[in-house]
């Protein structure tokens, strides 16, 4: 039960310090509050996958969720990256990579079915390119959040 009340604790906190990019978060509690994000994810995925029936009020309601998450990881993950004293621009340096691949994809999927087909293709070749910089963005993360606390 006590691994529970820390969860809730530390998910609390999380909220609390939305947008706040400084401070720490030692190795632990960032991993207990990662488990604990996934976790009252899975659940909010499915209510909000219900709610996608009623067309506006689903995806303005998810959208609101989705960029309410993406503030506390950011957070998160920034105040990881102080705590070990790694980059802090490799959260931001995801999203940003995972926005410009979201947009690329669009406009990709978008030309691929008109007669300007071969930008469609180059678009979706640079936008492999930018998932893979952004999986590397990941990987070096996850490299620096796993190391112990650097006082």
């Amino acid at each position: 039960m006590e691994y529970v009340e820390k969860m809730k604790n530390l998910l609390l906190d999380a909220l609390h310090k939305l947008s706040d990019f400084s401070g720490r978060i030692s190795c632990p509690d960032f991993w207990w509050t990662m488990l604990g994000l996934l976790i009252v994810n899975i659940p909010l995925a499915i209510v909000f996958g219900l709610l996608n029936m009623i067309p506006v009020v689903g995806s303005i309601l998810m959208l609101a969720y989705e960029l309410v998450m993406l503030m506390v990881v950011l957070g998160l993950s920034v105040r990881r990256m102080n705590d070990a004293k790694g980059p802090t621009i490799l959260p931001w340096l995801y999203v940003i990579l995972t926005a410009v691949g979201a947009v690329i994809g669009f406009l990709a999927g978008l030309f691929s079915w008109s007669i300007l087909f071969a930008i469609g293709w180059l678009l979706t070749v640079v936008n492999a390119l930018v998932g893979i910089a952004a999986l590397v963005a990941v990987i070096i993360f996850i490299y620096y959040a796993v190391q112990p606390s650097k006082e």
